[in-house]
């Protein structure tokens, strides 16, 4: 199993003593700030001023302006006066940026940013937007405050190409923002493919456009240097008061600023996603110590596969483990298997029954294995600690249609830009779900096609390894770099993710699953759904009440 490590740190420098932080994290679409506890009084003089300055800067977010900065004083109190500013992330349509500052300005004077707009120092990020307020000019310097967010180490890649690929295109995206005059849009993007596979680095910069050539290099250098000295150049993103800096292996920035391009995706993807338990594939243990003839083991796995066949009739969730004891441990064998989210009773049941039998005749002398089907998945194994509360990630099941191109194009860089910023968000859904560890998305790709998507991860895991399960897939199974289509899936032990462009999990697909004629079995090894029928008369009636 692949080692996946997170380290999370924070760190805030600044000039001043006087400054509190309110979050923990740096990220795009956050809402984040620290405002200074040095605070006025309502309705001063400075108070006053700053609200006047946030309406400055809200109309006069319009037009092709992605930075704007401004000052409010008073005539006879110089010591009210107040600088300000905005900054929107420069892959930002116009038309999103002054909705974004409109939305910040509106929400500061609000209950959203506690005593804000009552202090004398401010830096508000607002989604895809910053605000800045001082009683003390900061205009045209560099202001080396920053925010660490994350270190995430994975032996997916081999680090020492992931190291000379990322200090050679860090070094190109931050000159390229860089060299650009004072005033100027100072933001630039880059990506690179990570050689041995579909795997591209994306690298972002961006200063405040009040920088100097000179200046914008300089703060990017120090956020590239505390990226190196706190997470050895794995840490992204950083971000100061003048500037940002971020990696990763997914497109987070949107591909053009313009908006989404009104073309249809069109797709030729082959999907097994049809309303029968269509099988995908399967694992067994290759290991010679792992494979046996002993016979009190291979009868005590006969007794479990028996045992999780038939627990569908007195589980609701859709999952089950257990344990068949041994005389002696090594004949000790777990197993559990676990249904899509919303599956019904009956499909859950097909799908189990032909898993049990399929993995009987593909693994019969494998002391671990698992099988996946397209509706549920059933591991077992002679380590019930590795199997049991525990997050696997090897081996996975993926199915994807690719394209290898280093020029995708318009529509394609759109498509996997909504995805990589769509899927993130189901593991927020899964965590109000009333269905443990399952959640679903939708999200408009445009006028005529929607996005899909869904992520599941075994019930018997925690918010945080479901978490850390689905982060694996998301960055180091999914190739973003080539994707022909938004359709695929990626399915591992212990947690899967699924998207594609027709709603395979809906009710109305699984209703009409009944109606139809059953289909052939996928292989000799899967039970044909009339088997079910004739040996359980209490789903038929089940399957009664479903059509009328």
């Amino acid at each position: 199993m692949a080692s996946f490590k997170f380290v999370y740190l924070f760190i805030l420098l600044t000039l001043t003593n006087n400054f509190v932080t309110t979050i923990a994290q740096f990220d795009r679409g956050d809402l984040n700030y620290d405002c200074s506890d040095n605070l006025t009084t309502p309705n001063s003089t400075v108070q006053l001023n700053v609200k006047t300055l946030l309406s400055y800067l809200s109309s006069n977010a319009t037009a092709n302006k992605q930075y704007y900065n401004t000052t409010v004083g008073s005539r006879n109190h110089s010591e009210s006066t107040v600088y300000g500013m905005f900054l929107c992330w420069g892959d930002l349509p116009p038309q999103l940026c002054s909705q974004c500052v409109a939305n910040a300005t509106k929400d500061i004077l609000s209950d959203s940013y506690p005593n804000c707009s009552l202090s004398t120092n401010a830096r508000i990020v607002h989604g895809d937007c910053m605000i800045r307020f001082s009683n003390r000019s900061f205009f045209s310097t560099v202001d080396s405050s920053f925010y660490f967010a994350a270190c995430s180490i994975s032996d997916a890649f081999d680090k020492t190409n992931w190291m000379s690929v990322l200090s050679k295109t860090i070094d190109e995206v931050a000159d390229e923002a860089a060299n650009s005059t004072v005033g100027a849009k100072k933001y630039a993007t880059k990506e690179a493919r990570i050689s041995g596979g579909f795997q591209s680095l994306y690298c972002e910069a961006q200063c405040t456009s009040d920088l100097s050539p000179q200046d914008c290099r300089k703060c990017l250098n120090a956020s590239i240097a505390n990226s190196q000295q706190f997470c050895e150049g794995l840490g992204s993103p950083v971000s100061t008061r003048s500037c940002s800096i971020r990696f990763d292996v997914y497109p987070f920035y949107r591909p053009s600023t313009a908006l989404a391009p009104t073309g249809e995706v069109s797709t030729n993807f082959s999907t097994t996603d049809s309303q029968h338990p269509a099988y995908l594939s399967h694992n067994c243990s290759s290991n010679e110590t792992m494979i046996t003839t002993d016979r009190a083991f291979l009868s005590n796995l006969k007794s479990l596969l028996s045992s999780l066949s038939s627990n569908f009739t007195t589980t609701k969730t859709g999952f089950s483990k257990t344990t068949v004891e041994g005389k002696n441990p090594s004949d000790t064998v777990s197993g559990l298997f676990m249904c899509r989210g919303n599956l019904s009773t009956i499909l859950c049941q097909q799908c189990v029954l032909n898993a049990t039998q399929r993995i009987s005749s593909e693994c019969p002398s494998s002391k671990e294995a698992i099988i996946w089907y397209n509706h549920c998945l059933l591991r077992y194994s002679n380590n019930r600690s590795s199997l049991i509360s525990t997050v696997d990630t090897t081996p996975t099941y993926q199915n994807f249609s690719i394209v290898n191109t280093s020029n995708p194009n318009q529509l394609q860089s759109f498509f996997t830009w909504t995805m990589a910023t769509t899927l993130p968000e189901v593991k927020s859904v899964i965590e109000d779900s009333t269905i443990k560890n399952y959640g679903t998305k939708e999200v408009k790709l445009n006028d005529q096609q929607t996005l899909y998507t869904l992520a599941q991860c075994t019930p018997d895991l925690s918010n945080d390894d479901c978490g850390s399960c689905l982060d694996k897939i998301f960055k180091y199974e999914i190739p973003w770099c080539c994707l022909a289509s938004p359709e695929g899936k990626v399915l591992s032990p212990s947690c899967y993710i699924m998207f594609g462009l027709s709603p395979f999990y809906t009710d109305d697909d699984r209703v009409e699953a009944y109606r139809q004629p059953s289909p052939p079995p996928t292989s000799a090894g899967d039970v044909p759904i009339q088997a079910i029928f004739s040996c359980k008369h209490r789903l038929i009636n089940q399957l009664s009440k479903l059509w009328y």
